[in-house]
């Protein structure tokens, strides 16, 4: 197996970083909650952001499977997708995650809920998509540094 084909693999997977998120976002919320900035009946927004997140990562998800390509990070890619929410976003699973993590964070109604985010967004930046990029620029070359050139990052 060639060097270009050898799978770069961060030791753990985002849907990993974004449990262990949403673990330490409850923890804080009920053990060092801080000051509330959201209460009822706008807490219910935050349900609806996590729902949301998690059926845009599975509509993301759809969309690697019918391709025929790897959405694990590290793998090689056989498709660019650059259709869908990749019209907006280059990451909209990572998106998706963030939002999903948003609406736990509106749920909970805490500052401290909102604290691991930040955490969370530096690990999926510096860890993921900083590999996943470089992967994408030396398989598909030119392709993918058009695409980049058109559309964000995040949004």
């Amino acid at each position: 197996m060639s060097e270009a084909k050898s799978p770069r693999r961060p030791p753990l997977f985002p849907p990993v970083w974004a449990l262990f998120t949403l673990g330490l976002q409850f923890a804080l919320w009920r053990l060092l909650p801080g000051p509330m900035l959201i209460v009822a009946p706008w807490k219910s927004v935050g349900v609806a952001l996590f729902g949301i997140g998690l059926l845009m990562i599975f509509y993301c998800a759809g969309l690697f499977r019918r391709r025929g390509t790897s959405i694990k990070p590290g793998e090689i890619s056989e498709a660019l997708i650059i259709h869908g929410p990749y019209r907006w976003s280059r990451n909209p699973i990572y998106m998706s995650m963030v939002l999903a993590l948003v609406g736990a964070a509106v749920w909970f109604g805490n500052l401290t809920a909102f604290l691991p985010l930040v955490g969370f967004h530096w690990i999926i930046s510096s860890q993921f998509i900083a590999l996943e990029e470089q992967m994408l620029v030396e398989r598909f070359g030119d392709d993918y540094q058009n695409y980049r050139a058109k559309v964000r990052r995040w949004l």
